[in-house]
């Protein structure tokens, strides 16, 4: 899809953010639009609601790199609207885009459809059908059990994006059970960031014209039952179809990597369980490929602190581990890595929060910190200040993280939500 030309995007992206629209001064909250009329609330059927951002992003990578020509700066502009479609309450479309133009990265300026689905509840059943964004699971560093949509590499790897995924689901609910029924029709493969993207992190080129996929022209089918015990929440589920992860083969020919989707099945256990202010989480998986059977799992604790002397600030301590022996015999990073995280809400008008990120894999200290600061200004604005940190020894280049340790980077980001 051809892109508006940089001055123009550049200058909607300022001029959207700049402008302070109809919102009152005194609200820091998004505003939503709803569909208005002059007859009474019973007679409204279709309501309509706009919500959404427009932001620029801009970030600078201050080490030197491995790979030749690799660019140490990126700038972009980003647009992510939603738009909901109610109808009588128990009938709804959704359309949310998601669109990027990135000035040096060709690869990362595009546009996906995160949503664009029909929504239909009809007393204990409900029906999905259409692009839908579908997460399993409660982690909140890698998750081995998130396996319907495929993520997308061209955004920052902290960050763990999905891309819409088109399908149809059947869900039986009740009060504290549910039971759904996956048909996911078409497979997505990965996008990943050009080679001389600072966001690449594999050490050659890969061969994006070069792809196998196994089961391309089957559907992939996925069945998923949760049950709320008290203060437990669990949840078991299958899935069947190609795996969201390539395994990479090297072209000593060409020097690129050749991605290669299989056939992968994976069951999953979940288990979150709620005292206090402590929440325990175990996510357990199986996976077979290639008649090989595969062992996965995560563990984490959440704990929060409220009311720190007084003030209303409420500081949240994560801790997670995660073993996925698939991704470690396939010397994928982070595999068997460990995640730490403090988020510090400071409960004010402006939403101002400080997240710290630590990631490290567990045989190989490779120590990743993240700092994210955010802070609303304006009435409808928000300002993200980000910092991203490598503290650990120079790794060799045979390391799965051998570019990665140069992504130190500093990144500032403006969004404008309506």
């Amino acid at each position: 899809m051809k892109f508006p030309s940089k001055n123009v995007l550049i200058w909607l992206g300022i001029t959207l953010y700049s402008l302070n629209g109809s919102a009152q001064s005194g609200s820091l909250v998004p505003d939503s639009v709803v569909a208005q009329d002059e007859s009474s609330p019973a007679e409204k059927k279709i309501k309509f609601e706009l919500s959404g951002y427009i932001g620029v992003e801009g970030a600078k990578f201050y080490n030197s790199t491995i790979v030749k020509g690799q660019s140490r700066e990126f700038a972009s502009t980003v647009a992510f609207p939603t738009l909901k479609v109610n109808y009588k309450n128990n009938h709804r479309v959704i359309l949310s885009p998601f669109a990027r133009w990135d000035g040096l990265d060709k690869e990362r300026s595009h546009i996906d459809m995160r949503e664009a689905y029909y929504s239909g509840t009809f007393k204990s059943i409900e029906l999905n059908a259409g692009i839908q964004q579908v997460s399993w699971g409660n982690m909140i560093g890698p998750s081995v059990v998130n396996v319907i949509n495929q993520s997308d590499e061209r955004e920052d790897f902290l960050r763990s994006e999905r891309l819409g995924q088109a399908q149809a689901n059947l869900a039986y609910i009740r009060e504290n059970f549910s039971a759904t029924l996956f048909v996911i029709p078409f497979f997505r493969k990965k996008n990943f960031p050009d080679a001389q993207s600072p966001l690449f992190y594999f050490p050659v080129p890969i061969a994006e014209n070069n792809v196998r996929v196994d089961h391309k022209s089957s559907p992939s089918i996925a069945a998923r039952i949760t049950k709320r015990i008290e203060s437990l929440d669990v949840a078991v589920s299958h899935f069947y179809g190609t795996n969201r992860m390539p395994n990479f083969a090297l072209d000593y020919h060409t020097m690129t990597l050749n991605p290669h989707y299989k056939v992968q099945h994976q069951s999953n256990v979940e288990l979150q369980h709620v005292f206090k202010n402590i929440t325990s989480k175990l996510e357990l998986a199986n996976k077979w490929e290639d008649k090989s059977s595969y062992q996965c799992i995560n563990a984490g604790l959440e704990y929060v602190v409220s009311n720190i002397f007084g003030s209303g600030i409420e500081n949240t301590f994560y801790g997670e581990y995660l073993y996925d022996q698939w991704r470690k015999e396939k010397q994928f990073p982070f595999a068997d890595a460990y995640f730490l995280g403090s988020k510090l809400n400071f409960s004010d008008v402006q939403s101002s929060e400080v997240f710290i990120k630590f990631l490290s894999n567990r045989e190989e200290f490779t120590p990743f910190i993240n700092v994210e600061c955010s802070r609303r200004v304006t009435s409808n604005g928000k300002i993200i200040l980000s910092i991203t940190e490598y503290l650990g020894k120079e790794l060799p280049y045979t390391s799965s993280l051998s570019v990665m340790q140069y992504n130190s980077n500093v990144s500032l980001t403006l969004r404008r939500f309506f």
